[in-house]
């Protein structure tokens, strides 16, 4: 295991993202996120609500696939602390309205370090009557 928890955190989600998309051709976990307010239409802008429920299911399932190939003391050193997530801006991907490319400020934490601040460039596609990070 590498000594750098970020790096084994990544490393971990990209072992997961393949597994995923290898399991599960054409979705995504985070793709079938709940939204309060009811599905989103076809056409419709993401909201934060929808960006927020998106990026909360994806961290969601990085952690459970770290809990799910790593020990429990492993796990929780590499585990995501989702802290908080603003949208900042989100446009139409090339005049498509089932992706959007999204800027969003993310604070996190990975296992006991202190919460970070990052922008991020995300895209969230419309599958499934649901948002998803793509």
């Amino acid at each position: 295991m590498h000594r750098n928890p970020l790096i084994a955190a990544m490393l971990v989600a990209a072992t997961i993202g393949i597994t995923q998309a290898a399991e599960h051709p054409g979705q995504s976990a985070a793709s079938r996120p709940a939204n309060p307010a009811g599905p989103p239409t076809q056409g419709q802008r993401p909201t934060e609500t929808d960006l927020r429920a998106a990026y909360t299911n994806k961290i969601n399932a990085i952690n459970a696939g770290t809990s799910q190939y790593l020990g429990a003391t492993a796990a929780a050193q590499l585990s995501i602390r989702l802290v908080k997530v603003n949208l900042v801006e989100c446009d139409p991907f090339e005049e498509r309205t089932d992706l959007y490319r999204c800027t969003i400020v993310v604070e996190s934490a990975v296992g006991d370090a202190d919460p970070a601040l990052k922008r991020l460039e995300i895209v969230l596609t419309h599958e499934n009557d649901a948002w998803g990070i793509h």
